[in-house]
């Protein structure tokens, strides 16, 4: 069965420990101590919640309590609807939790190898002739212009 928000926060680990997180050069940077997770409203500048947890700690095990409990207040006009996230939350539990909370996550994609034309160079997914294409109002629309794409299957 799945975890309750209060079985995850309580599974967290809270004590300091060693981190590692690559910075923008790609390089490793190290550090001993804590990691915190913030939900912030971008009209209030409010912290609407926050969790302390060992260095270590994955990403998506911050989030998913945090995407429920700020999803379960929704009803506050200060909440967000939408959440914008870094590539460390581009994974399908947190589209999942977001979704069932009425939320709807902004993650960069995390950069795979090879993509073999399922996506573009900005990791957007593309049609079969591999034209780019993006999610607007809960459908596909591709981004190139009708002309271009007419023929497409």
């Amino acid at each position: 069965h799945a975890m309750s928000t209060e079985e995850i926060v309580e599974c967290i680990p809270t004590y300091p420990s060693w981190g590692v997180k690559k910075n923008s050069q790609g390089k490793n940077t190290f550090w001993f101590g804590y990691k915190v997770s913030l939900a912030v409203s971008t009209r209030t500048q409010y912290i609407l919640d926050m969790t302390v947890a060992s260095a270590f700690t994955a990403d998506v095990s911050l989030a998913i309590p945090t995407i429920r409990k700020v999803g379960k207040n929704k009803i506050r006009t200060d909440t967000p609807s939408y959440l914008t996230l870094d590539k460390g939350y581009d994974a399908k539990d947190i589209y999942t939790e977001a979704h069932n909370s009425g939320q709807e996550p902004i993650t960069a994609l995390k950069r795979q190898a090879k993509h073999n034309g399922e996506v573009d160079d900005h990791y957007a997914p593309t049609c079969f002739r591999e034209h780019s294409y993006n999610k607007r109002y809960g459908a596909l629309k591709y981004v190139r212009p009708e002309a271009h794409c007419r023929e497409c299957p």
